[in-house]
């Protein structure tokens, strides 16, 4: 009975000796992958860059009576005769802002519609308005 256990012993070390010979070989035999350089990609800094005199603005809103206050106080003419002009004008630019032209009045500057969002009861649209810095006083 001796001799039946150590051929069962030689017969595993055997079947190790084949599988660990098989994987060396496949191992040896493969085909290596071709060397790719790895890809590099500009990155801005993670720090952010330190804000001096930082100033924080809340926005006034003008609504159309004052609107109206500061046109008419501007132009020195009566409230009858200002208030069909000014409507007539928001309402030109209100129709250039909504079908998406550009639109270049002076003093205002150049405005022009960045994107726009149908919402479910009003048309959003992001614009960007360039203004003209402001002419320094002739001395």
């Amino acid at each position: 009975m001796a001799k039946a256990a150590k051929k069962k012993s030689t017969t595993k070390r055997t079947t190790t000796a084949k599988t660990a010979a098989t994987k060396s070989t496949a191992r040896t035999t493969a085909v290596p992958k071709p060397a790719t350089k790895p890809k590099t990609y500009a990155v801005a800094s993670t720090k952010p860059a330190p804000v001096e005199n930082a100033e924080v603005t809340v926005a006034n809103i003008v609504k159309r009576k004052e609107f109206m206050d500061r046109v008419i106080e501007k132009s020195g003419m009566k409230p009858k005769d200002v208030k069909p002009v000014v409507e007539a004008t928001l309402a030109v630019l209100g129709d250039a802002i909504q079908q998406g032209e550009e639109v270049a009045v002076r003093p205002l500057g150049r405005m022009k519609v960045n994107r726009q969002k149908d919402n479910m009861n009003a048309l959003i649209s992001i614009l960007k308005l360039r203004q003209p810095k402001a002419q320094k006083a002739a001395e």
